[in-house]
């Protein structure tokens, strides 16, 4: 191998090497925008708070995330397993006496079903933007 394919080589490395550097940052900032939040649901909770109270309840919260939150999402376990509902938030608060932050909202409106065709494991909450969710077919496109 001449010094030319060397170098060449070494080119071609580098030139992959940045496009992979660009799918990592582009990853990385995906991960920091974000507007909306998306919960798991049993049916009974989801009809008694979600639906009924226009409410929902979070234990564990990043205080950061907050101020960038502007739609709750509830993805529905089995047996729906998908994402039917999401709301404009209009207050979060925190109480004291029962340890866990209160979410209020506006009326859910009704989207999808956005259904978890291939059996992702959803479990506590996750952050993403509400343009995924309303574009998104299945729940894999929604993160």
């Amino acid at each position: 191998m001449g010094k030319n394919d060397l170098l060449q080589e070494h080119k071609e490395f580098m030139k992959e090497n940045r496009k992979l550097e660009r799918k990592i940052v582009q990853k990385l900032k995906k991960r920091e925008e974000y507007d909306t939040i998306v919960f798991p649901a049993h049916n009974d909770g989801f009809n008694e708070v979600f639906i009924n109270k226009n409410e929902w309840y979070a234990e564990r919260f990043s205080e950061n995330s907050i101020k960038k939150l502007k739609y709750i999402v509830c993805y529905r376990t089995s047996p729906v397993s998908a994402i039917t509902h999401y709301a404009k938030i209009t207050q979060i608060k925190f109480e004291f006496n029962k340890a866990r932050y209160v979410i209020k909202f506006d009326v859910p409106k009704r989207i999808g079903p956005i259904n978890n065709n291939n059996g992702m494991s959803f479990q506590g909450l996750r952050y993403t933007k509400l343009e995924y969710i309303l574009k998104a077919k299945f729940l894999k496109n929604c993160f």
